[in-house]
């Protein structure tokens, strides 16, 4: 039982009994294999997540850095034009 035998049958077994164990059998057997199927389409999934969030999280890193640059210039230029100005 402990390695997968979820059914046992006595001998002798008649022959409806044992169609319906082997059919049973075939249907547990597409389900552990549909799921696994899925699992792996789940981890594919988690993994593309993963890697776009990576890429977002960069494109943000370098947008901010280019927002600040760009803050720093146009303050660059404000303070030169305001300084030319006064005088």
């Amino acid at each position: 039982m402990k390695r997968g035998a979820y059914d046992f049958l006595r001998k002798p077994v008649a022959h409806d009994i044992l169609l319906h164990s082997v059919a049973r059998s075939v249907q547990k057997l597409s389900l552990i294999i549909e799921t696994e199927k899925q699992e792996k389409e789940i981890h594919a999934l988690l993994a593309r997540s993963r890697e776009d969030l990576k890429g977002a999280r960069t494109l943000s890193t370098f947008k901010g850095f280019m927002i600040s640059m760009a803050a720093h210039d146009f303050r660059s230029i404000i303070t030169v034009l305001t300084r030319t100005f006064r005088c």
